[in-house]
């Protein structure tokens, strides 16, 4: 490699265990859960990955009002949807069963998740699909 050249990509990353992707992912989630619509925060990511983290922290429990009692799946998307600013999925069932078909368990949002944190020494990378709107 040149001497001029950076390498972005770090061979020899940091081993990131499970437990620590964990917690990143419900800190993002209960960070999500907290913006509201008036926020004019935007999800600019793939909406299969907003769905993807939901669905796992619902069946975690986490999913709650204001007043602390579990939603339901589907209102928990259209609350996401419509403060994130994003266009609702007409079948979210759909798109959970096509994530769960994956033929590569290593695309999952966890494992990328994983391998941000290790190759690019980013502590949350789900920031990166939150941005304010002008």
């Amino acid at each position: 490699m040149n001497s001029n050249t950076v390498n972005t990509w770090n061979d020899n990353p940091p081993a990131i265990d499970r437990q620590l992707v964990e917690q990143t992912l419900q800190q993002a989630f209960r960070h999500i859960m907290h913006i509201s619509e008036d926020d004019r925060i935007r999800w600019c990511g793939p909406v299969s990955d907003l769905l993807e983290l939901s669905h796992a922290m619902w069946l975690r429990g986490m999913a709650v009002d204001r007043f602390g009692r579990c939603i339901t799946y589907t209102r928990l998307i259209r609350l996401l949807c419509r403060n994130l600013h994003v266009s609702c999925p007409k079948n979210h069932t759909a798109v959970i069963n096509n994530i769960r078909r994956r033929k590569q368990p290593s695309s999952s949002l966890a494992e990328r998740c994983r391998l941000i944190m290790a190759n690019e020494g980013d502590p949350d990378p789900l920031q990166r699909f939150l941005e304010k709107m002008e």
